[in-house]
Protein backbone atom coordinates (compact mmCIF):
# COMPACT_ATOMS: atom_id res chain seq x y z
CA UNK A 1 0.00 0.00 0.00
CA UNK A 2 0.88 3.29 -1.08
CA UNK A 3 2.30 5.75 2.22
CA UNK A 4 -0.39 7.82 0.94
CA UNK A 5 -2.94 5.73 1.12
CA UNK A 6 -1.70 4.53 4.54
CA UNK A 7 -1.96 8.08 5.94
CA UNK A 8 -5.63 8.86 4.21
CA UNK A 9 -7.17 5.40 5.47
CA UNK A 10 -5.96 6.06 9.06
CA UNK A 11 -6.67 9.70 8.92
CA UNK A 12 -9.71 8.49 7.16
CA UNK A 13 -10.60 6.18 10.42
CA UNK A 14 -10.16 8.94 12.77
CA UNK A 15 -12.38 11.28 11.05
CA UNK A 16 -15.08 9.00 10.80
CA UNK A 17 -14.87 7.55 14.36
CA UNK A 18 -14.56 11.33 15.54
CA UNK A 19 -17.84 12.13 13.37
CA UNK A 20 -19.53 9.15 14.92
CA UNK A 21 -18.54 10.26 18.23
CA UNK A 22 -19.60 13.75 18.16
CA UNK A 23 -23.01 12.54 16.47
CA UNK A 24 -23.46 10.75 18.90
CA UNK A 25 -22.75 13.31 21.29
CA UNK A 26 -24.89 15.94 20.03
CA UNK A 27 -27.84 13.39 19.33
CA UNK A 28 -27.62 12.94 23.19
CA UNK A 29 -27.49 16.67 23.84
CA UNK A 30 -30.51 17.45 21.84
CA UNK A 31 -32.38 14.92 23.38
CA UNK A 32 -31.65 16.04 26.92
CA UNK A 33 -32.15 19.59 25.66
CA UNK A 34 -35.72 18.31 24.63
CA UNK A 35 -36.42 16.80 27.70
CA UNK A 36 -35.50 19.66 29.52
CA UNK A 37 -37.60 21.93 27.65
CA UNK A 38 -40.65 19.05 28.03
CA UNK A 39 -40.23 19.33 31.69
CA UNK A 40 -39.68 22.50 32.10
CA UNK A 41 -42.94 23.80 30.13
CA UNK A 42 -45.39 20.96 31.16
CA UNK A 43 -44.02 20.91 35.10
CA UNK A 44 -43.61 24.70 34.98
CA UNK A 45 -47.54 25.21 34.05
CA UNK A 46 -48.75 22.39 36.77
CA UNK A 47 -47.38 24.04 39.23
CA UNK A 48 -48.59 26.99 38.23
CA UNK A 49 -51.95 26.09 37.55
CA UNK A 50 -52.33 24.46 41.00
CA UNK A 51 -50.54 27.37 42.58
CA UNK A 52 -54.02 29.40 41.01
CA UNK A 53 -55.93 26.45 42.31
CA UNK A 54 -54.29 27.17 46.23
CA UNK A 55 -55.11 30.90 45.38
CA UNK A 56 -58.79 30.48 44.21
CA UNK A 57 -59.79 28.36 47.27
CA UNK A 58 -59.54 30.56 50.02
CA UNK A 59 -61.69 33.19 48.01
CA UNK A 60 -64.46 29.98 47.23
CA UNK A 61 -64.80 29.79 51.00
CA UNK A 62 -65.34 33.19 51.79
CA UNK A 63 -67.87 34.33 49.20
CA UNK A 64 -70.21 31.76 50.21
CA UNK A 65 -70.02 32.40 53.55
CA UNK A 66 -70.34 36.31 52.98
CA UNK A 67 -73.49 35.43 50.78
CA UNK A 68 -74.80 33.41 54.05
CA UNK A 69 -74.02 36.65 56.35
CA UNK A 70 -75.24 39.49 54.41
CA UNK A 71 -78.08 37.83 52.04
CA UNK A 72 -76.55 40.03 49.49
CA UNK A 73 -76.78 38.86 46.21
CA UNK A 74 -73.53 40.35 44.83
CA UNK A 75 -71.40 37.54 46.44
CA UNK A 76 -73.86 35.62 44.41
CA UNK A 77 -72.07 36.68 41.31
CA UNK A 78 -68.47 36.58 42.98
CA UNK A 79 -69.20 33.01 43.93
CA UNK A 80 -69.89 31.70 40.25
CA UNK A 81 -66.72 33.26 39.15
CA UNK A 82 -64.55 32.43 41.58
CA UNK A 83 -66.70 28.71 40.52
CA UNK A 84 -65.87 29.16 36.80
CA UNK A 85 -62.15 30.07 37.67
CA UNK A 86 -61.59 27.24 39.55
CA UNK A 87 -63.13 24.89 36.84
CA UNK A 88 -61.09 26.80 33.85
CA UNK A 89 -57.69 25.75 35.61
CA UNK A 90 -58.91 22.39 36.39
CA UNK A 91 -59.88 21.78 32.73
CA UNK A 92 -56.05 23.09 31.89
CA UNK A 93 -54.40 20.96 34.33
CA UNK A 94 -56.42 17.69 33.58
CA UNK A 95 -55.11 18.98 29.65
CA UNK A 96 -51.52 18.87 30.24
CA UNK A 97 -49.26 15.45 29.36
CA UNK A 98 -49.53 14.99 33.29
CA UNK A 99 -47.45 11.76 34.74
CA UNK A 100 -49.43 8.98 35.97
CA UNK A 101 -49.27 9.82 39.89
CA UNK A 102 -50.08 13.35 39.29
CA UNK A 103 -53.11 12.46 36.62
CA UNK A 104 -54.30 9.98 39.76
CA UNK A 105 -54.08 13.00 42.03
CA UNK A 106 -55.68 15.36 39.78
CA UNK A 107 -58.77 12.79 39.57
CA UNK A 108 -59.09 12.97 43.12
CA UNK A 109 -59.15 16.66 43.06
CA UNK A 110 -61.54 16.87 40.10
CA UNK A 111 -63.83 14.49 42.25
CA UNK A 112 -63.94 16.27 45.43
CA UNK A 113 -64.24 19.41 44.21
CA UNK A 114 -67.00 17.98 41.72
CA UNK A 115 -68.95 16.63 45.17
CA UNK A 116 -68.31 19.44 47.10
CA UNK A 117 -71.11 22.32 48.54
CA UNK A 118 -68.34 24.99 46.70
CA UNK A 119 -69.18 23.59 43.25
CA UNK A 120 -72.74 23.33 43.71
CA UNK A 121 -73.70 26.72 45.98
CA UNK A 122 -75.45 28.19 45.90
CA UNK A 123 -78.67 26.04 44.83
CA UNK A 124 -81.64 27.71 42.98
CA UNK A 125 -84.14 26.44 45.36
CA UNK A 126 -82.83 27.49 48.00
CA UNK A 127 -82.10 30.70 47.09
CA UNK A 128 -86.11 30.83 46.48
CA UNK A 129 -87.71 29.20 49.87
CA UNK A 130 -84.86 30.82 52.09
CA UNK A 131 -82.85 28.02 54.81
CA UNK A 132 -83.70 27.31 58.06
CA UNK A 133 -81.09 27.79 60.57
CA UNK A 134 -80.29 24.78 60.60
CA UNK A 135 -79.39 24.18 57.27
CA UNK A 136 -77.58 27.67 56.65
CA UNK A 137 -75.11 26.18 59.89
CA UNK A 138 -74.79 22.85 57.94
CA UNK A 139 -74.20 24.71 54.62
CA UNK A 140 -71.71 26.78 56.28
CA UNK A 141 -70.11 23.34 57.67
CA UNK A 142 -70.16 21.95 54.42
CA UNK A 143 -68.46 24.56 52.56
CA UNK A 144 -65.43 24.61 55.59
CA UNK A 145 -64.94 21.18 55.15
CA UNK A 146 -65.38 21.39 51.68
CA UNK A 147 -62.63 24.13 51.48
CA UNK A 148 -60.22 22.07 53.71
CA UNK A 149 -60.82 18.91 51.57
CA UNK A 150 -59.60 21.05 48.76
CA UNK A 151 -56.45 22.70 49.76
CA UNK A 152 -55.10 19.29 51.23
CA UNK A 153 -55.91 17.83 47.61
CA UNK A 154 -54.17 20.49 46.24
CA UNK A 155 -50.89 20.04 48.33
CA UNK A 156 -51.17 16.52 47.49
CA UNK A 157 -50.96 17.38 43.63
CA UNK A 158 -48.30 20.15 44.60
CA UNK A 159 -46.15 17.01 45.99
CA UNK A 160 -46.93 14.80 43.04
CA UNK A 161 -45.86 17.66 40.28
CA UNK A 162 -42.81 18.21 42.61
CA UNK A 163 -41.51 14.50 42.49
CA UNK A 164 -42.61 13.77 38.74
CA UNK A 165 -40.22 17.01 38.68
CA UNK A 166 -37.58 14.87 40.76
CA UNK A 167 -37.90 11.78 38.86
CA UNK A 168 -37.34 13.32 35.77
CA UNK A 169 -34.71 15.15 36.55
CA UNK A 170 -33.02 12.29 37.76
CA UNK A 171 -33.97 10.27 34.42
CA UNK A 172 -32.26 13.38 32.36
CA UNK A 173 -29.01 12.97 34.70
CA UNK A 174 -29.01 9.44 34.29
CA UNK A 175 -29.09 9.59 30.28
CA UNK A 176 -26.50 12.49 30.80
CA UNK A 177 -24.27 9.79 32.51
CA UNK A 178 -25.00 6.91 30.29
CA UNK A 179 -24.30 9.41 26.94
CA UNK A 180 -21.09 10.67 29.10
CA UNK A 181 -20.37 6.73 29.56
CA UNK A 182 -21.10 5.94 25.81
CA UNK A 183 -18.96 8.38 24.57
CA UNK A 184 -15.19 7.46 26.68
CA UNK A 185 -16.37 3.85 25.41
CA UNK A 186 -16.62 5.46 21.98
CA UNK A 187 -13.28 6.98 22.52
CA UNK A 188 -12.07 4.16 23.58
CA UNK A 189 -12.53 2.13 21.08
CA UNK A 190 -11.59 4.43 18.82
CA UNK A 191 -8.01 4.64 20.30
CA UNK A 192 -8.06 0.91 20.34
CA UNK A 193 -8.10 0.85 16.50
CA UNK A 194 -6.87 4.01 15.26
CA UNK A 195 -3.49 4.38 17.52
CA UNK A 196 -2.44 0.87 16.16
CA UNK A 197 -2.85 2.12 12.61
CA UNK A 198 -1.26 5.01 13.27
CA UNK A 199 1.76 3.78 14.79
CA UNK A 200 2.03 1.11 12.03
CA UNK A 201 1.40 4.04 9.52
CA UNK A 202 4.49 6.28 11.41
CA UNK A 203 6.36 3.09 11.49
CA UNK A 204 6.17 2.20 8.18
CA UNK A 205 7.10 5.65 7.08
CA UNK A 206 9.83 6.32 10.12
CA UNK A 207 11.89 3.40 9.35
CA UNK A 208 12.56 4.11 6.06
CA UNK A 209 13.49 7.04 6.97
CA UNK A 210 16.02 6.77 9.18
CA UNK A 211 17.56 4.04 7.00
CA UNK A 212 17.59 6.38 4.17
CA UNK A 213 18.78 9.12 6.51
CA UNK A 214 21.82 7.05 7.76
CA UNK A 215 22.76 6.14 3.99
CA UNK A 216 22.65 10.04 2.98
CA UNK A 217 24.89 10.68 5.52
CA UNK A 218 27.33 7.82 4.49
CA UNK A 219 27.17 8.90 1.20
CA UNK A 220 28.02 12.82 2.50
CA UNK A 221 31.45 10.96 4.35
CA UNK A 222 32.11 9.37 1.08
CA UNK A 223 31.39 5.99 2.39
CA UNK A 224 29.79 3.71 -0.07
CA UNK A 225 29.83 0.35 0.88
CA UNK A 226 26.47 1.17 2.95
CA UNK A 227 24.11 -1.69 2.94
CA UNK A 228 21.60 -1.60 0.13
CA UNK A 229 18.04 -0.07 0.99
CA UNK A 230 15.01 -2.20 0.98
CA UNK A 231 13.24 -1.87 -2.45
CA UNK A 232 11.08 -4.67 -2.17
CA UNK A 233 8.13 -2.43 -0.90
CA UNK A 234 5.14 -1.16 -2.68
CA UNK A 235 5.47 2.22 -1.88
CA UNK A 236 6.91 5.24 -2.49
CA UNK A 237 10.00 4.38 -0.31
CA UNK A 238 10.68 1.40 -2.70
CA UNK A 239 11.23 3.89 -5.16
CA UNK A 240 13.43 6.00 -3.83
CA UNK A 241 15.11 2.93 -2.24
CA UNK A 242 15.79 1.98 -5.96
CA UNK A 243 17.66 5.28 -7.05
CA UNK A 244 19.45 5.58 -4.13
CA UNK A 245 20.81 2.09 -4.73
CA UNK A 246 22.16 3.19 -8.16
CA UNK A 247 23.05 6.72 -6.89
CA UNK A 248 25.42 4.76 -4.14
CA UNK A 249 26.01 1.80 -6.90
CA UNK A 250 27.76 4.67 -9.25
CA UNK A 251 28.97 6.87 -6.62
CA UNK A 252 31.08 3.32 -5.96
CA UNK A 253 32.20 2.84 -9.41
CA UNK A 254 33.64 5.95 -9.84
CA UNK A 255 35.36 6.42 -6.33
CA UNK A 256 36.87 3.08 -7.04
CA UNK A 257 37.60 4.31 -10.46
CA UNK A 258 39.54 6.85 -8.61
CA UNK A 259 41.40 5.24 -6.41
CA UNK A 260 42.50 3.07 -9.25
CA UNK A 261 43.83 6.21 -11.09
CA UNK A 262 45.62 7.28 -8.41
CA UNK A 263 46.97 4.42 -7.55
CA UNK A 264 48.40 3.31 -11.10
CA UNK A 265 49.37 7.13 -12.28
CA UNK A 266 51.14 7.64 -8.37
CA UNK A 267 52.92 3.80 -9.28
CA UNK A 268 53.77 4.86 -13.28
CA UNK A 269 55.13 8.49 -11.73
CA UNK A 270 57.13 7.36 -9.30
CA UNK A 271 59.89 5.47 -12.01
CA UNK A 272 60.34 8.39 -13.62
CA UNK A 273 60.90 10.58 -10.79
CA UNK A 274 63.21 8.74 -8.99
CA UNK A 275 65.08 8.65 -12.15
CA UNK A 276 65.40 12.38 -12.30
CA UNK A 277 65.97 12.43 -8.84
CA UNK A 278 69.10 10.36 -9.28
CA UNK A 279 70.35 12.68 -12.59
CA UNK A 280 69.72 15.56 -10.49
CA UNK A 281 71.72 14.09 -7.94
CA UNK A 282 74.49 13.12 -10.32
CA UNK A 283 74.81 16.56 -11.65
CA UNK A 284 75.09 18.27 -8.88
CA UNK A 285 77.63 16.06 -7.48
CA UNK A 286 79.09 17.08 -10.89
CA UNK A 287 79.98 13.92 -12.38
CA UNK A 288 79.67 14.70 -15.53
CA UNK A 289 81.78 17.77 -15.19
CA UNK A 290 81.98 20.94 -13.94
CA UNK A 291 78.97 23.34 -13.19
CA UNK A 292 78.23 27.00 -12.70
CA UNK A 293 76.63 28.64 -10.31
CA UNK A 294 73.52 29.29 -12.09
CA UNK A 295 73.60 25.84 -13.33
CA UNK A 296 73.81 24.48 -9.52
CA UNK A 297 70.90 26.60 -8.48
CA UNK A 298 68.82 25.45 -11.18
CA UNK A 299 69.26 22.30 -10.31
CA UNK A 300 68.90 22.81 -6.80
CA UNK A 301 65.14 24.07 -7.51
CA UNK A 302 64.90 21.09 -9.83
CA UNK A 303 65.68 18.45 -6.95
CA UNK A 304 63.83 20.01 -4.97
CA UNK A 305 60.32 20.03 -6.83
CA UNK A 306 60.79 16.25 -8.09
CA UNK A 307 61.35 15.93 -3.85
CA UNK A 308 58.28 17.87 -3.45
CA UNK A 309 56.43 15.28 -6.02
CA UNK A 310 57.39 12.30 -4.74
CA UNK A 311 56.52 12.87 -1.52
CA UNK A 312 52.91 13.87 -2.95
CA UNK A 313 52.79 11.01 -5.18
CA UNK A 314 54.23 8.86 -2.08
CA UNK A 315 50.76 10.78 0.22
CA UNK A 316 48.79 9.78 -2.45
CA UNK A 317 49.87 6.00 -2.65
CA UNK A 318 50.09 5.94 1.96
CA UNK A 319 46.02 6.87 1.43
CA UNK A 320 45.31 4.80 -1.65
CA UNK A 321 46.29 1.40 1.00
CA UNK A 322 45.09 3.12 3.86
CA UNK A 323 41.64 2.97 1.95
CA UNK A 324 41.91 -0.17 0.62
CA UNK A 325 42.92 -1.78 4.35
CA UNK A 326 45.84 -3.09 1.75
CA UNK A 327 48.35 -1.58 4.86
CA UNK A 328 48.71 -4.25 7.69
CA UNK A 329 48.93 -2.78 11.06
CA UNK A 330 50.67 -4.04 13.93
CA UNK A 331 49.88 -3.20 16.57
CA UNK A 332 51.75 -3.24 19.98
CA UNK A 333 52.38 -1.29 23.29
CA UNK A 334 53.98 1.72 22.64
CA UNK A 335 54.95 4.31 24.90
CA UNK A 336 53.42 7.69 23.27
CA UNK A 337 55.76 10.29 25.30
CA UNK A 338 58.69 8.75 23.62
CA UNK A 339 57.18 8.16 20.28
CA UNK A 340 55.73 11.69 19.94
CA UNK A 341 59.09 12.84 21.19
CA UNK A 342 61.43 11.59 18.52
CA UNK A 343 59.26 12.71 16.10
CA UNK A 344 59.71 16.24 17.49
CA UNK A 345 62.85 16.07 17.58
CA UNK A 346 62.80 15.74 13.96
CA UNK A 347 61.25 18.66 13.58
CA UNK A 348 62.88 21.10 15.32
CA UNK A 349 65.59 22.31 12.39
CA UNK A 350 62.59 22.63 10.46
CA UNK A 351 60.57 24.96 12.35
CA UNK A 352 64.15 27.22 13.09
CA UNK A 353 64.62 27.21 9.63
CA UNK A 354 60.46 28.65 9.24
CA UNK A 355 61.39 31.05 12.34
CA UNK A 356 59.11 28.93 14.84
CA UNK A 357 59.64 26.71 17.94
CA UNK A 358 58.11 23.58 18.99
CA UNK A 359 57.28 23.00 22.45
CA UNK A 360 56.94 19.47 23.77
CA UNK A 361 54.81 18.70 26.97
CA UNK A 362 54.26 15.44 28.57
CA UNK A 363 54.02 13.84 31.87
CA UNK A 364 57.10 11.64 33.27
CA UNK A 365 55.41 8.39 32.93
CA UNK A 366 55.17 6.17 30.25
CA UNK A 367 51.58 6.52 28.38
CA UNK A 368 51.13 3.60 26.87
CA UNK A 369 49.05 2.79 23.97
CA UNK A 370 47.92 -0.20 21.53
CA UNK A 371 49.01 1.66 18.41
CA UNK A 372 51.08 0.76 15.25
CA UNK A 373 54.35 2.84 15.89
CA UNK A 374 55.17 4.15 12.57
CA UNK A 375 51.60 5.02 11.51
CA UNK A 376 51.56 6.91 14.90
CA UNK A 377 54.72 8.50 14.05
CA UNK A 378 53.26 9.18 10.77
CA UNK A 379 50.07 10.60 12.19
CA UNK A 380 51.83 12.77 14.64
CA UNK A 381 54.81 13.99 11.97
CA UNK A 382 51.65 15.55 9.70
CA UNK A 383 49.87 16.83 12.73
CA UNK A 384 52.80 18.72 13.13
CA UNK A 385 53.89 19.60 9.20
CA UNK A 386 50.23 20.70 9.26
CA UNK A 387 50.77 23.56 11.87
CA UNK A 388 54.02 24.70 11.08
CA UNK A 389 52.64 25.26 7.85
CA UNK A 390 49.96 27.71 8.95
CA UNK A 391 51.48 29.24 11.93
CA UNK A 392 52.58 32.75 11.61
CA UNK A 393 56.38 33.65 11.84
CA UNK A 394 57.64 33.70 15.70
CA UNK A 395 54.70 31.72 16.84
CA UNK A 396 55.21 28.41 18.85
CA UNK A 397 53.83 25.02 17.81
CA UNK A 398 52.51 22.96 21.04
CA UNK A 399 52.64 19.18 21.45
CA UNK A 400 51.19 17.57 24.43
CA UNK A 401 50.66 13.91 25.37
CA UNK A 402 47.99 13.61 27.77
CA UNK A 403 47.48 10.44 29.98
CA UNK A 404 43.73 8.30 29.85
CA UNK A 405 41.29 10.54 31.69
CA UNK A 406 42.83 14.05 31.04
CA UNK A 407 41.61 14.16 27.10
CA UNK A 408 38.68 16.10 26.86
CA UNK A 409 35.88 14.19 24.90
CA UNK A 410 34.12 15.26 22.28
CA UNK A 411 30.33 15.99 24.11
CA UNK A 412 29.12 14.18 20.86
CA UNK A 413 31.27 11.26 21.47
CA UNK A 414 30.04 7.74 22.37
CA UNK A 415 31.17 6.31 25.51
CA UNK A 416 34.56 4.80 24.67
CA UNK A 417 37.02 2.78 26.33
CA UNK A 418 39.77 4.39 28.33
CA UNK A 419 41.97 6.24 25.74
CA UNK A 420 45.37 8.61 25.72
CA UNK A 421 45.51 11.53 24.02
CA UNK A 422 47.79 13.51 22.09
CA UNK A 423 47.24 17.33 21.20
CA UNK A 424 49.15 19.87 18.26
CA UNK A 425 48.21 23.34 18.88
CA UNK A 426 48.96 26.27 16.58
CA UNK A 427 48.82 29.65 16.29
CA UNK A 428 47.45 30.34 12.90
CA UNK A 429 44.31 31.91 11.15
CA UNK A 430 41.88 28.90 13.12
CA UNK A 431 39.03 26.64 11.15
CA UNK A 432 35.62 28.14 10.95
CA UNK A 433 33.04 26.00 12.31
CA UNK A 434 31.84 24.46 8.90
CA UNK A 435 35.00 23.33 8.00
CA UNK A 436 35.61 21.33 11.46
CA UNK A 437 34.39 18.65 9.44
CA UNK A 438 35.44 18.92 5.60
CA UNK A 439 39.61 19.50 6.87
CA UNK A 440 39.46 15.83 6.91
CA UNK A 441 38.15 15.02 3.29
CA UNK A 442 40.87 14.10 0.81
CA UNK A 443 42.39 17.44 -1.06
CA UNK A 444 40.03 19.93 1.40
CA UNK A 445 42.42 22.99 2.20
CA UNK A 446 41.20 25.83 4.70
CA UNK A 447 43.36 29.32 3.91
CA UNK A 448 46.62 28.92 2.55
CA UNK A 449 49.63 27.33 3.73
CA UNK A 450 53.19 28.94 3.59
CA UNK A 451 54.44 26.16 2.30
CA UNK A 452 51.64 24.21 0.18
CA UNK A 453 50.02 21.23 0.00
CA UNK A 454 47.47 18.98 -1.50
CA UNK A 455 45.40 18.40 1.37
CA UNK A 456 46.04 14.77 1.77
CA UNK A 457 48.00 14.87 5.44
CA UNK A 458 44.87 15.12 7.53
CA UNK A 459 43.21 12.49 5.32
CA UNK A 460 46.07 9.95 6.27
CA UNK A 461 45.47 11.24 9.94
CA UNK A 462 42.12 10.51 9.47
CA UNK A 463 42.80 6.73 8.15
CA UNK A 464 45.16 5.92 10.44
CA UNK A 465 42.87 6.56 13.89
CA UNK A 466 39.95 5.35 12.28
CA UNK A 467 42.43 1.56 11.65
CA UNK A 468 43.07 2.20 15.50
CA UNK A 469 39.96 3.02 16.26
CA UNK A 470 40.22 6.03 17.81
CA UNK A 471 39.09 10.06 17.02
CA UNK A 472 40.36 12.92 15.66
CA UNK A 473 39.35 15.90 15.66
CA UNK A 474 40.02 19.92 15.63
CA UNK A 475 38.60 22.62 18.61
CA UNK A 476 39.52 26.56 18.28
CA UNK A 477 42.25 27.62 20.76
CA UNK A 478 42.18 30.42 22.64
CA UNK A 479 43.07 33.63 21.58
CA UNK A 480 43.44 32.11 17.67
CA UNK A 481 44.66 29.35 16.54
CA UNK A 482 43.66 25.28 16.05
CA UNK A 483 44.10 22.28 18.59
CA UNK A 484 43.95 18.66 16.79
CA UNK A 485 43.00 16.41 19.36
CA UNK A 486 43.77 12.42 18.70
CA UNK A 487 42.28 9.89 21.27
CA UNK A 488 44.35 6.49 21.14
CA UNK A 489 43.02 3.32 23.43
CA UNK A 490 45.23 2.54 25.80
CA UNK A 491 47.23 -0.16 26.42
CA UNK A 492 45.57 -3.79 27.93
CA UNK A 493 48.28 -3.78 31.34
CA UNK A 494 47.82 -0.21 31.35
CA UNK A 495 44.05 0.01 31.57
CA UNK A 496 44.04 -3.01 34.37
CA UNK A 497 46.16 -0.60 36.16
CA UNK A 498 44.15 1.71 36.30
CA UNK A 499 41.42 -0.52 37.43
CA UNK A 500 43.71 -1.36 40.62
Amino acid sequence: MRVSSKVALSSGLLTAILIVVLGYNTMQVSRLVERQRLMGETELQATTLALDLQRLAPQLESAPLKFLVTRDLLYIDRVRELQQSFELQLDRLEALELSDHVREESDRLRRLWDGSALAKFPHPAQLEGGLAPEDEELMRVSLVSGVEGIRAQLGRVNAAIREAIERKANRTFAAARRAQTASWILVAVALAFVVPILALTLWSIREPLRRLEEGTRSVARGVYSYPRLDDSRSDEFADIAVSFNQMVARLGELDQMKRDFLSHISHELRTPLVAMDETNRLLLEEIPGPLTEKQRKLLDLNLDGSQRLAEMISKLLDLARLEERAVLFESQSNDLVELVSNVVDGFLASARELGLSIAFAAPERPVLADCDRDRIIQLVGNLIDNALKYSPDGSSVEVRVLPAGELRRRPAEPDLPPAAGIQVADRGPGVPDEEKERIFEKFHQVGRPRTGGVGLGLAICTQIVDAHQGAIWVEDRDPSGSVFCVSLPVAQDQRAAQVV
